[in-house]
């Protein structure tokens, strides 16, 4: 008995020394490794890794600053957590973090990331890591690649910015990628995400909400190093929420230069003080596939700042140019939802100011502007403002001061050149309202689109987030009646369906795909598609269906010939294969639907 009493408290000797590891850091450099056993990691001063050195954190980590210390990365550094074992740095006492005059209290003064940090844009330098605590300082980076991929950013309370990611022009073809990230809860002064001057940066695949900004840029910013750069921005598959900016800047802000792509974002329910949700001043742009909802854009009363004002949703600004420069600043906006913003300037939907833009095959509704001078869908002002308006569903914007006013709700335009074609408009545009329009009579002027679930009332309080704005079979004003004039409507519409499912493009920013039994109550979601994979593609009679059962059950499959006849109808539920021998050889369009009526859309060959 006394041999066993020793060893239990020899084993629970080495539990305890085991929990209470630590490894105080007090040198001024770092290096080697960092491991789950030596955790948490205590640092006492501020630390840095030197040339030609490397610093490896192991899942697991806890890096605890004692107080108002910086790391800095002049060597290399590996920060990889798992989704089980994350890698947190974090402050050991917040005590005064939300006290701005208390400089250095409450937290610590982030990372400072220099020279070529990664190697390949395969490998991420920060992955299942947690960022939270930081107090005027951020995560920056000079390095020529930077790849940040399933992080979490929280509780930081900065002047600056959160994470300022900026590559001069001296390091070359810089490449930076943040990706399936979470950035939640932070107070800035700048910008929360900041790129600049980088060759290509690819923001994708993450969540920002409950964000504060309260100085010159949005939650995420981008700009280029002048307004001829050619470097690249993918922002796609984003969701940004209940962010509000107290100052000039757009939540998502792509500032001078550059090219833009703005693709499948879901962008609601935030606040500016100045321009849009989303606002681009870059070289040239493409807008496509989001959905921009629930916005407020509130401008105090007796400010007035001119370009900047407006843009409850989408805020488009040229240069101010003393001339009209082919190939700078042009935008095409298409197969959006843009529903449901308030302004209170002017353009709560659209402001386009300075610059060309193709607004083709959106849906535009249930925006609210404050008073009667403004518009509440589309307005335009410059000496080289030239718009294109075609294809859109512009229908229930209302101005507050007048709400059942007919004539003023929609438009406001001055500038060289608007044209119309093929919309579906509440009311008809007349000449006195925008002089020299072009169009005016091509367009279809009906109270109503019969969309499937479209929010019921105007204005931000109204949520269009789950709205289903599909076109039924009653929306006989819309299917088959665009102008196919210009081929800038794009290949996929808002739900990734094949943009030309029928003869001719329809009008809105979803095509219609129902052809027999009409769910039109169902809740589509963005890029759904995405969530299901069809194997083999050309297939030579059957098709299996890969997915997370976990996630998504399907219950039923429709397959249409590609001009829209149904052929075929499979009950899956939840099964994952199916049968097409009977159906002859040649494209077809697939509709899945699961049980909680998301649909989606998939293009199959069969080749026998």
């Amino acid at each position: 008995m006394r041999k066993l009493l020793l060893l239990l408290t020899g084993s629970l000797f080495f539990m305890a020394e085991n929990t209470e590891a630590a490894t105080q850091i007090t040198t001024a450099t770092v290096s080697g490794n960092w491991t789950l056993e030596g955790s948490p990691y205590y640092i006492h001063n501020d630390i840095s890794v030197s040339y030609n050195n490397l610093l490896t954190i192991q899942p697991g980590v806890q890096v605890v600053f004692m107080g108002n210390y910086q790391m800095i990365v002049q060597g290399k550094l590996s920060a990889v957590g798992t989704m089980e074992q994350k890698i947190t740095f974090r402050a050991n006492d917040t005590t005064g973090w939300s006290n701005p005059a208390l400089n250095t209290a409450g937290g610590w003064r982030g990372m400072v990331l220099l020279n070529s940090i990664g190697t390949s844009m395969n490998t991420p330098t920060l992955e299942y890591c947690i960022f939270k605590d930081m107090k005027n300082g951020s995560i920056q980076s000079s390095g020529e690649n930077l790849y940040i991929n399933q992080c979490e950013f929280y509780h930081n309370h900065t002047n600056g910015n959160v994470i300022n990611l900026a590559n001069f022009p001296s390091t070359g073809n810089a490449k930076l990628k943040f990706t399936n990230s979470v950035f939640h809860d932070n107070l800035a002064g700048g910008a929360m995400l900041f790129t600049l001057y980088a060759d290509s940066t690819y923001v994708t695949n993450n969540k920002f909400y409950n964000n504060t900004n309260n100085a010159s840029q949005g939650i995420y910013c981008n700009a280029a190093f002048a307004d001829t750069s050619t470097g690249v921005l993918i922002f796609k598959n984003n969701e940004l929420y209940n962010n509000t900016v107290t100052a000039g800047g757009a939540v998502v802000s792509c500032l001078q230069g550059g090219i833009v792509n703005i693709q499948n974002n879901k962008v609601h329910h935030n606040q500016t003080t100045f321009q849009g949700s989303v606002s681009v001043q870059s070289k040239k742009a493409v807008i496509e596939q989001n959905l921009i909802a629930n916005n407020q854009q509130i401008l105090g009363d007796g400010v007035f700042c001119g370009i900047n004002d407006g843009g409850g949703g989408l805020h488009l600004l040229g240069q101010i140019l003393m001339s009209d420069v082919p190939g700078k600043n042009e935008y095409t906006v298409r197969n959006n939802i843009i529903a449901n913003n308030y302004s209170s300037t002017s353009g709560a939907a659209i402001w386009a100011q300075h610059c060309k833009a193709t607004i083709i095959n959106n849906t535009i509704m249930n925006n609210t502007v404050k008073d009667a001078t403004g518009s509440a869908a589309v307005h335009g002002w410059g000496t080289y403002c030239r718009l294109k308006i075609s294809n859109n569903i512009i229908l229930n914007n209302k101005q507050n001061a007048i709400p059942a006013d007919t004539v003023y709700n929609n438009f406001r335009y001055w500038g060289p050149e608007i044209s119309f074609s093929k919309n579906l408009i509440d009311y008809l545009p007349t000449s006195s309202i925008i002089a020299g329009a072009q169009g005016i009579n091509t367009n279809i002027y009906k109270p109503s689109a019969y969309l499937a679930a479209a929010p019921q009332g105007v204005g931000p309080a109204v949520n269009a987030v789950n709205a289903n704005f599909s076109l039924t079979a009653a929306s006989a004003d819309c299917i088959n009646k665009g102008s196919m004039a210009m081929n800038t409507y794009g290949t996929l519409d808002y739900l990734g369906n094949e943009r030309v499912f029928e003869q001719l493009v329809d009008i809105g920013a979803i095509e219609y795909q129902k052809t027999t039994t009409d769910t039109s109550t169902a809740l589509n979601t963005i890029a759904a598609e995405q969530y299901f994979k069809v194997y083999p593609n050309p297939t030579k009679g059957v098709l299996y269906l890969e997915y997370d059962a976990q996630l998504h059950k399907l219950v039923q499959a429709d397959i249409f010939t590609i001009t829209g006849q149904l052929v075929q109808q499979v009950s899956l539920k939840g099964g994952s294969t199916i049968d097409v021998n009977a159906l002859a050889e040649g494209m077809y369009m697939m509709r899945l639907i699961t049980d909680k009526q998301e649909i989606a859309y998939k293009k199959f060959i069969i080749s026998k």
